[in-house]
């Protein structure tokens, strides 16, 4: 959990945030650490909450308290959270933030009930509106957009369209410009897609941006062991994956999809005392790729 911001930085999100869930009656909402409280969300200017809308409250609630943005942006600054039922209104929060011009916002957001919800993020450069579908029923999954920051201050909104349901979204500043920032989640996207239980210990993971490539790997193997490559990309274009050892050499390219991860994978007998895998990316490749490397038993 990552600790709250000092007592200025969070008087100033209690300030902002505070008058919104005023303005939006019984709107869970949450600035600083402090996971969206849905129980609180049980009435509104339209009347208190169906059980169904309950019910898609609290899963809303539910996924976007997920830590996975911390574990792929651990340098991440949480701005807040907000979560109510569509009929309720617009959800909108104004946020302070230290990052500079230039760097990134990430706003997560789930909905419920089917239709769509209108997301908009206003940073010092004219609002940006994008158009989420929202799932039917009880199923909901956070959705990461990505929005540069014009100056410190970011104001977010989010208004249901279409049929009854719950919505909510969590916003994270993170110090990387939006380009890196996508990267980062596809190169998260292809390493979950690597297998994990393959036979024999696993040797080393690698994975990052295709601006810079996966790092290269380099380990101590002993001469005749059989090794085991898997490689995964997501975004555009074509890597190639090369492993080394002594005179053996083995390679595989690999197509990127920004659909299903594109894998690939092969085997390699070491001729060597030492094994090198790095990635090399086709032209105009980019997105996010990993790869594994396993001794096979």
């Amino acid at each position: 959990m990552r600790p709250p911001p000092p007592p200025r930085a969070r008087h100033l999100a209690l300030t902002g945030a505070v008058a919104i869930c005023m303005l939006t009656g019984g709107t869970a909402c949450s600035s600083t650490g402090i996971e969206p409280d849905t129980g609180s969300a049980g009435y509104s200017r339209s009347g208190k909450l169906t059980p169904a809308e309950k019910r898609q409250t609290d899963l809303v609630s539910a996924v976007l308290a997920d830590p996975d943005p911390d574990s792929v942006f651990p340098d991440a600054d949480r701005l807040g959270s907000m979560v109510g039922a569509k009929r309720e209104g617009p959800l909108r929060a104004a946020f302070p933030s230290d990052l500079k011009p230039g760097q990134s916002v990430k706003v997560a957001v789930a909905c419920t009930g089917g239709g769509q919800v209108a997301l908009s993020v206003d940073s010092g450069d004219g609002a940006k509106t994008i158009q989420v579908p929202c799932q039917r029923d009880d199923a909901a999954w956070p959705q990461p957009y990505f929005f540069a920051l014009g100056d410190g201050h970011v104001l977010i909104g989010l208004t249901g369209q279409g049929t009854r349901g719950a919505m909510g979204f969590i916003a994270h500043g993170l110090p990387v410009d939006t380009g890196a920032a996508r990267d980062a989640l596809l190169a998260n996207r292809a390493l979950r897609t690597l297998p994990d239980q393959d036979k024999g210990p696993g040797l080393g993971t690698s994975s990052g941006s295709l601006r810079d490539g996966p790092g290269a790997s380099e380990i101590g193997v002993r001469r005749g062991q059989r090794i085991k490559v898997s490689a995964a990309c997501v975004g555009t274009g074509t890597i190639k994956v090369t492993a080394v050892s002594g005179r053996a050499r083995a390679a595989e390219r690999v197509r990127c999809s920004s659909i299903e991860p594109g894998t690939g994978g092969f085997r390699l007998t070491t001729a060597g005392s030492d094994l090198r895998v790095h990635v090399t990316r086709g032209d105009g490749t980019s997105g996010g790729a990993a790869y594994s490397i396993h001794r096979e038993i």
